[in-house]
């Protein structure tokens, strides 16, 4: 069973920071570490994570100066020790299973994408719009395939996301 590390940055995101946590901690893949990465959130983010730390040892807070997303990403990915990683943000409501989904895709791959259903929900917890994509399942070998799936040249959408793909960390 190979090992992921999830990546989470997070700034003030109390709002949703316990059901993304919460679904990621009731993963039925257990070899995963959680790498939370407090990005100088104002809000109670911090202390939401320190509970749930408390609770399991698969998780790993980090809490830094305000750099912005990209700069807490890159800080999870110095601390990760998975084979693979996984970024998933803070206000994500991510499948119950997504990690046995792609851990069983990996092969030989560096990268394994997983299909995906978005949904935009208003403050008010009302549905505004709702979108599913699912992807023919296919072995990408070589830049050229990828690049050619990727920029939509097979005039298939595309839509790659950080949250529905695992990345070999090399």
């Amino acid at each position: 069973m190979k090992r992921i590390s999830v990546i989470v940055p997070i700034y003030n995101g109390s709002l949703y920071l316990e059901n993304t946590l919460q679904a990621l901690l009731n993963q039925p893949y257990k070899n995963i570490e959680l790498i939370l990465i407090d990005d100088g959130s104002q809000d109670d983010s911090y202390q939401i994570c320190q509970k749930f730390a408390q609770q399991d040892e698969r998780i790993l807070l980090i809490h830094q100066t305000n750099a912005g997303i990209c700069a807490a990403r890159n800080t999870g990915l110095a601390y990760a020790t998975g084979e693979f990683v996984s970024f998933i943000d803070q206000d994500d409501a991510i499948d119950p299973n997504i990690y046995v989904y792609l851990s069983n895709k990996i092969g030989d791959a560096d990268m394994i994408v997983g299909g995906k259903s978005m949904q935009l929900i208003d403050k008010k917890q009302l549905l505004l719009s709702e979108i599913d994509y699912s992807y023919e399942e296919k072995q990408l070998k070589d830049q050229k395939e990828i690049a050619y799936a990727l920029f939509n040249l097979d005039h298939r959408m595309t839509f790659l996301h950080l949250w529905n793909c695992l990345y070999r960390k090399k």
